[in-house]
């Protein structure tokens, strides 16, 4: 109703829910890539599997989905607070994938991906990524390849 709107909420021809945000030359995003950007603060084209489960986390928080719950498989008073962080927003990635994938027990996990999942810094998760696979709390299941850009696997590690 506004004379000069900054942004309009729309459907698409295809049926894509999004904003089309004005102060930003028109650019469209969709209530994933907003999710996404409210919880980073970054601005980034979510593609493929990132934009699904950005938007399952999305539907997850405002109570429409209930994915299944994973209990720690190890305590989590050895970790540190960084480790700690990794380790909740790792099991929550697992959960969430189960929404649309009950058979999966592995998730990609790329450093980046794993910043912006639990809101620590790059050389954070490298580090926090380390110690928990040293301590035997997560392992990689399948590598990544560098050529293809495909993050490797991970998995927990259960006794």
């Amino acid at each position: 109703e506004e004379e000069n709107p900054s942004a309009a909420l729309y459907k698409t021809d295809n049926g894509v829910i999004g904003m089309k945000d004005f102060h930003r030359s028109g650019a469209f995003y969709t209530l994933p890539q907003l999710y996404y950007e409210y919880k980073t603060g970054n601005d980034n084209r979510l593609r493929g599997a990132s934009s699904l489960i950005w938007w399952i986390r999305l539907l997850k928080e405002v109570g429409f989905v209930e994915p299944p719950r994973i209990m720690p498989p190890k305590p989590l008073e050895k970790l540190s607070k960084n480790q700690k962080i990794l380790y909740k927003a790792f099991i929550n990635l697992l959960e969430l994938q189960q929404v649309y994938d009950p058979n999966q027990k592995a998730a990609p996990f790329s450093h980046r991906f794993a910043a912006s999942w639990s809101g620590l810094k790059y050389e954070s998760v490298r580090s926090a990524k380390r110690g928990l696979s040293k301590k035997k709390y997560i392992k990689k299941v399948e590598p990544g390849d560098r050529k293809t850009r495909k993050a490797g696997k991970w998995a927990l590690v259960r006794d």
